[in-house]
């Protein structure tokens, strides 16, 4: 089923620049939405196992071009100067005034749609640009409208104040790149941040757990780190009063960020190598290499982790 809904959804909307919403006197309208199943889709799957949810449903080629037609008609300071607009003319004129932002729609379907297509770069300054119009402009930070006036900050009287103002949170587990299959055992910490970023430190949430994570990039790989900060217990997971292993995080493998792309004609290095401990204990583990140029890292015997317990996996 979602096979086909691909198939419609690319001969029905593809305009050869972006997903156009077409109005009934035939203008292509730019929705800053237009994509957004795509990271609807990454949620529900958490992520997706070992990869990206983003991998196969839509052509990288697609992907890309949507969203370098959302920066440059939605995303138009000439249009909108505060945030981008939710629904723009493919000409670059905005469909009638005022201009209004769609906050949840630019964040699920822009920034957080650009942190899975491994574009950190344009995200995070579209995160500042929301946060700083909502501080400033609009002074709602802490129940930001469902719309505002782009131009001007006045928000959306219609009402739903506050129903998207946690969507800012579905960019944090992208940006940290965090997922974990808890019937397997896969886990995914490959971090998409920018690159002119020296480290990242940021919180875990999990339906079992919640933790945090760090990861310093090296010019061989990285430091990355996984600690268990608490577990969430459902009472079948509790036995004797005592925690189970049911309720602990079982890993059998980890995906973490490899060494930077080698430049065009730059010597070969021999290959990094990865050491893994859980507190001071070195774990054994395989490794390789998966398209993407990150490390698969399968556990010689599955690593349990429970609380206060911290994973670090240093690759050099």
């Amino acid at each position: 089923a979602l096979a086909k809904a691909v198939v419609a959804l690319d001969k029905r909307f593809w305009n050869g620049s972006f997903f156009a919403e077409r109005t009934t006197n035939g203008v292509d309208i730019s929705s800053i939405r237009q994509i957004v199943g795509v990271s609807y889709l990454d949620i529900l799957a958490g992520g997706a196992s070992m990869g990206s949810g983003i991998d196969g449903l839509l052509p990288e080629s697609r992907i890309n071009r949507a969203l370098e037609s959302i920066w440059h008609l939605n995303g138009s300071p000439a249009i909108a100067p505060l945030a981008p607009a939710g629904r723009v003319g493919a000409s670059g004129a905005a469909p009638g005034t005022p201009v209004w932002a769609d906050p949840a729609g630019a964040l699920l379907g822009d920034a957080t749609l650009a942190i899975l297509a491994r574009r950190p770069d344009a995200a995070v300054p579209l995160l500042r640009q929301l946060d700083d119009a909502l501080d400033n402009a609009v002074q709602m930070p802490w129940q930001s409208p469902a719309a505002f006036d782009a131009r001007t900050g006045a928000p959306d009287r219609a009402g739903g104040e506050a129903l998207g103002h946690c969507a800012s949170w579905t960019a944090l587990a992208p940006l940290e790149g965090f997922a974990a299959d808890l019937t397997t055992g896969d886990v995914v910490l490959s971090p998409q941040i920018p690159g002119n970023w020296r480290s990242i430190a940021a919180p875990i949430f999990s339906p079992t757990f919640w933790g945090r994570m760090e990861f310093r990039p090296t010019a061989r790989g990285g430091v990355t780190s996984l600690r268990i900060d608490r577990l969430i217990a459902l009472p079948a997971a509790v036995q004797g009063g005592r925690l189970s292993r049911a309720s602990a995080l079982l890993v059998t493998r980890i995906r973490v960020p490899g060494p930077p792309p080698r430049p065009a004609g730059a010597a070969p290095v021999e290959a990094p190598v990865a050491h893994v401990s859980r507190g001071t204990t070195p774990l054994g583990v395989r490794s390789a290499r998966d398209p993407n140029g990150d490390f698969v890292l399968t556990f010689d015997t599955p690593a349990i982790l429970t609380a206060g317990d911290r994973l670090e996996i240093d690759i050099h």
